[in-house]
């Protein structure tokens, strides 16, 4: 399962999750990691693309916690749908939700912590995050992004094959 903040714009007009410019940037990476987008379980902590009105457009921004108490009865009936191995957090509003109040992304990605449940989860950056970068920061922080993508896909292989033998 990979948890994402909210819809933004393209995810809100087409209803689904990560279908914009974050979402492209998302298959590559999972690509990358040899992870099927297809594989995963992709939603959001929020149902509905919390937004501000600024010089006359809506700007995305992120859910408060009365949104994201409020959309708690859709995560928690998608986790007993789903039932996933593993949770990626992308960005810092769902790692607080899912694994500590107090997580934070440049220090916890990388490892896994126990998450909602007692699911294994991890965190990552979130691809619009990324998006704001260029040059070598955004490879710099892209990078981070796949080596973390690598660790669930090496976790998720090392279970499949488990399950393969017994």
């Amino acid at each position: 399962m990979i948890v994402g903040e909210g819809p933004g714009a393209d995810e809100d007009e087409q209803a689904r999750p990560f279908v914009g410019r974050a979402g492209k940037l998302l298959d590559t990476l999972l690509s990358d990691a040899g992870i099927r987008r297809e594989d995963a379980w992709i939603t959001n902590i929020v149902r509905c693309r919390p937004a501000t009105k600024q010089a006359g457009a809506l700007r995305n921004r992120a859910p408060r916690p009365d949104e994201i108490k409020a959309c708690n009865v859709w995560m928690t009936q998608e986790f007993r749908f789903v039932s996933p191995q593993f949770v990626v957090c992308l960005g810092a509003v769902p790692a607080q939700v899912l694994i500590s109040p107090g997580f934070r992304v440049g220090e916890g990605c990388g490892r896994w912590h126990e998450g909602r449940g007692g699911i294994p989860a991890t965190a990552t950056y979130h691809p619009a995050y990324v998006l704001r970068f260029v040059g070598e920061a955004r490879r710099s922080v892209e990078e981070r992004m796949l080596e973390d993508f690598r660790l669930v896909a090496r976790d998720l292989a090392v279970r499949r094959a488990a399950a393969i033998r017994g």
